[in-house]
């Protein structure tokens, strides 16, 4: 699709900028100085992307990595008090001095909070860098945390732009004022303004990136740097000061995509990218449709062993279920729920790691080891803290589990252990806070197929189907049952399962907990009863003639 896009300059403002980049070039760049600060830039960035990389080692290995989040991703001035504390130098700092002592004199943050504070920057950083195109949601995430005042983008956006350079630039006070003076516009550090910011940034390097690097003679060196360490040299000289034009806005016809993202701030507690809220027992229980002591004993089995798989034949609400406990288990606190499902072709390289050929930026093909969901799962866990996280896995036996479960048979079970994985030999572990919860469809595959040594680690609870539900669930309201005969379903259901024969194909009670069901009752019983008796009687049709709904109307129907 073709639509106008508003240039970042207009002609006036970018002869403004490369006249004035010419002198930045002629004065500091080609001087020792300037060949000295290209070098601390290039030192800076090699040693943030390693520094970025050892702490996703070190986190999934379950070590404690909050001093090197705060000393070795954010940037500190070219001091030797800062070179004896191993910290970050980087040519455009945005912290002179120790932050901890800072931040704490200013009253920003107390001593107590700074383990947090730290695993939320990370946090920042791992969602920005692993999905830029929800850049809106992160930030809008990182800035609802309450204790994070005095933290701006001058200290954030360094190692973002010295990982993923073609998405992300350095914005500080300088840059700002910078775009001031050659936009006519106004853009705040805080980090909450960043992604306005940075889009009118990487675009501006769009449009004449390739011609401040040919004229500073660095084809090598990226566009968005020299344009950071301009706007450094323009502050200082004051070089541009007076040289702002008025903004004329020049239309270009071009074909582009809209990457604005339309996704809510992500809440400390989500669900598959929702947000939600943690239950309390009594009313885990009240939506459940079961007793306190019931709920009870799955939530303490699922403390006891960490993880346990509900099964059950269709339509027994396995998946509810397992939703609310996760639900329950999380409660109040800052932890993180999880829901996939898996399937027939689930595989090892989903679900941990694996090699995925990706566009590189120079427009070629990478084959790097990319993360799988529980990898990635288990590091946001580890940030945070001790609050419970829960993956829920629908349909769990559908996959080989073996296979997808790889070294994770050893985790599940020594948690205070780590292995190397496969795919790149990095040391992992599973952290304490983790609990995983599947869900089993009986009729799908029995559980004596799945491998022993997985039910060993696993708690099985059985989910049959229970009739009272049905009664509780009209009974309180829920939804309404008028003229149909909840006793007569029930016989009715219960004879059906007498006619199975077997607890692994039993026919559930969830088809029918539904508001009006008096009007839907024939189409469930059309479209979803009696298909799944016509499948499990294949071999007796006689018997499926005798649940047809007009043999059964009369004894559901009032």
């Amino acid at each position: 699709m073709y639509f106008y896009r508003l240039m970042v300059l207009s002609i006036q403002q970018r002869d403004i900028l490369l006249r004035v980049f010419d002198e930045f070039v002629a004065t500091w760049l080609e001087t020792p100085d300037g060949r000295a600060g290209l070098a601390l830039y290039e030192r800076g960035v090699r040693e943030g992307r390693a520094s970025y990389r050892g702490i996703l080692a070190r986190l999934d290995r379950g070590d404690d990595v909050s001093d090197e989040i705060l000393l070795h991703l954010l940037p500190y001035a070219n001091t030797r008090a800062n070179v004896k504390r191993g910290g970050w130098i980087h040519v455009t700092p945005g912290l002179q001095g120790d932050m901890r002592r800072e931040y704490e004199r200013r009253g920003w943050i107390k001593r107590k909070d700074w383990s947090r504070v730290a695993n939320d920057i990370f946090r920042f950083f791992y969602a920005a860098l692993d999905d830029p195109a929800n850049l809106d949601a992160h930030v809008a995430s990182f800035s609802s945390v309450p204790y994070i005042k005095g933290i701006q983008s001058g200290i954030l956006t360094p190692i973002l732009e010295a990982v993923r350079p073609k998405r992300y630039a350095v914005l500080n006070p300088r840059v700002a004022k910078t775009l001031h003076h050659l936009t006519g516009e106004k853009f705040s550090t805080s980090i909450g303004e960043y992604p306005t910011a940075n889009a009118t940034l990487i675009e501006l390097v769009k449009e004449v990136g390739s011609e401040l690097t040919e004229r500073a003679g660095l084809r090598q060196f990226l566009a968005v740097r020299l344009f950071n360490l301009f706007s450094w040299w323009s502050v200082e000289t004051s070089a541009l000061k007076g040289k702002k034009v008025s903004r004329s806005v020049v239309d270009s016809s071009v074909k582009s995509d809209d990457h604005s993202s339309t996704k809510e701030p992500q809440a400390f507690y989500r669900e598959e990218g929702r947000t939600s809220g943690g239950l309390g027992l009594e009313e885990c229980a009240a939506i459940l449709h079961t007793s306190v002591e019931q709920v009870k004993g799955w939530r303490d089995t699922l403390h006891q062993k960490k993880q346990m798989i509900l099964f059950g034949p269709p339509g027994t609400g396995k998946t509810y279920v397992a939703e609310h406990l996760a639900r329950l288990t999380v409660g109040e606190t800052s932890g993180l729920i999880e829901v996939l499902q898996f399937h027939p072709s689930y595989s090892y390289e989903d679900f941990i790691q694996g090699i995925r050929p990706q566009r590189s930026d120079e427009g070629g093909l990478d084959y790097p080891v990319i993360e799988g969901r529980f990898l990635r799962f288990c590091r946001e866990a580890r940030l945070r803290g001790d609050a419970p996280c829960v993956m829920v896995i629908d349909e769990i036996n559908r996959a080989d589990l073996s296979k997808v479960f790889g070294e994770l048979m050893y985790l599940l079970e020594y948690r205070d252990r780590s292995v190397p994985l496969s795919g790149d030999g990095r040391l992992f572990s599973i952290p304490q806070n983790v609990y995983v919860i599947g869900t089993m469809n009986t009729a799908d595959r029995s559980i004596a197929l799945v491998d022993h040594a997985l039910r060993r680690r696993f708690a099985f609870i059985e989910v049959p189907p229970d009739y009272e539900i049905l009664r509780r669930f009209f009974g309180e309201g829920s939804g309404s049952a008028e003229g149909v005969d909840l006793d007569g379903l029930i016989s009715l259901l219960k004879g059906i399962n007498s006619a199975i024969d077997d607890r692994g194909f039993a026919l559930g009670i969830s088809f029918f907990l539904v508001e009006n069901l008096r009007e839907r009752i024939e189409m469930i019983w059309r479209t979803e009863i009696k298909p799944y008796l016509d499948e499990y009687f294949f071999d007796d049709p006689g018997k499926v003639e005798e649940f047809r709904w007009e043999r059964v109307e009369k004894r559901v129907m009032r």
